[in-house]
């Protein structure tokens, strides 16, 4: 977790600022302890500081409107600003302190966490050679592939995902009074309870049902809201089974999951099976963010075959270069040649 809080303000201060903050919105906070709060704050810039901050993350966590400076405000113009709270005793304002206090180090979660169960969008980078793993407030679960951006909008009568460009695994819990909808290019995959994965890049989406079943909807152009209709084709896809589209025209026949390809990354791994060359080469790029330039170009329509760690890009180049014989050479602007030895 990390926290945008200034550290040279100590840890001890920060406590204290917590817990005024939340004394001094208790119902029975007296004028004799707003006179001690004020010389608190006169006391120290850091004090002031300190209970600014927390102000202000408070407010940024969408719990409490930022009330105006505790200095220049009366006790009854406070009241009135905030809602009424409970009478506390000191186990109660402890409580309260520790939550205040725990915004400073969960700040980024806790606005996360807020969004998610708002309707708010969120959008997502998972980072070249990186994977990540998100639970939703349904209880559903995503994994990502590295180099995938990506939204989540959840609110009470929808659950969507915008994959603009990546892999995505998908773990969905049911619910029929909230349709878990992907949008993928000029597509849309509706969830009817599933795990199953979704690809887009360079153009073509593939999804593969590893159990339950999906609707994949494409050829979605002239609708600015797929969800409102049906596509020109729509199909479901089951247990097993794996369907591509690309941004025009209709989906492609219905065909097996390619399971142990597509859920490789999951596992730290990175298959190909029977791939033409340029197209690992562009698998590469997306996973490592290296260009690779193969000079001979009928090289590139040849197929090659392997499973490799996906920390290890030096092997998967060295398996390339033995099996069609290439010399590899990296230039001063980090591209990688590859050509035919002589």
């Amino acid at each position: 977790m990390s926290s945008n809080r200034n550290h040279e303000i100590s840890d001890r201060i920060m406590e204290q600022a917590a817990q005024w903050f939340a004394r001094c919105r208790a119902e029975d906070f007296t004028k004799e302890q707003q006179t001690c709060l004020d010389e608190w704050l006169k006391a120290d810039p850091d004090h002031r500081a300190a209970f600014d901050e927390t102000q202000t993350a408070w407010n940024d966590i969408g719990y409490l409107a930022v009330p105006p400076p505790a200095s220049s405000m009366s006790v009854a113009g406070r009241r009135r600003l905030l809602f009424r709270m409970p009478r506390f005793g000191m186990a109660g304002l402890a409580l309260m302190a520790g939550l205040f206090f725990c915004a400073f180090y969960f700040k980024s979660d806790l606005i996360t966490w807020r969004n998610l169960h708002t309707g708010k969008e969120i959008s997502y980078k998972t980072g070249k050679g990186l994977k990540r793993e998100i639970t939703l407030p349904d209880g559903s679960h995503v994994e990502t592939n590295g180099n995938t951006f990506f939204s989540i909008r959840f609110n009470p009568w929808q659950r969507n995902v915008t994959l603009t460009a990546g892999e995505m695994f998908f773990d969905v819990r049911h619910d029929a009074d909230r349709p878990f909808e992907i949008r993928a290019h000029n597509g849309l995959i509706r969830v009817l309870g599933t795990r199953f994965h979704v690809r887009n890049r360079e153009g073509l989406v593939s999804v593969d049902v590893e159990a339950g079943r999906v609707q994949v909807c494409s050829g979605l152009a002239g609708s600015s809201d797929p969800s409102r209709g049906l596509s020109r084709d729509e199909r479901i896809i089951t247990d097993g089974q794996g369907l591509d589209y690309r941004w025009a025209g209709p989906a492609g026949s219905i065909r097996q999951a390619e399971l142990d390809r597509v859920s490789a990354w999951r596992q730290g791994k990175i298959v190909f099976r029977s791939m033409r060359l340029d197209a690992v080469l562009k698998e590469l790029k997306h996973h490592y963010g290296v260009r690779i330039i193969l000079l001979d170009k009928k090289l590139g329509e040849k197929p090659f075959t392997g499973t490799f760690n996906t920390h290890d890009l030096d092997e998967i180049l060295e398996a390339i270069t033995i099996s069609f014989s290439l010399t590899a050479e990296k230039t001063s602007s980090g591209v990688i040649m590859l050509w035919p030895k002589t």
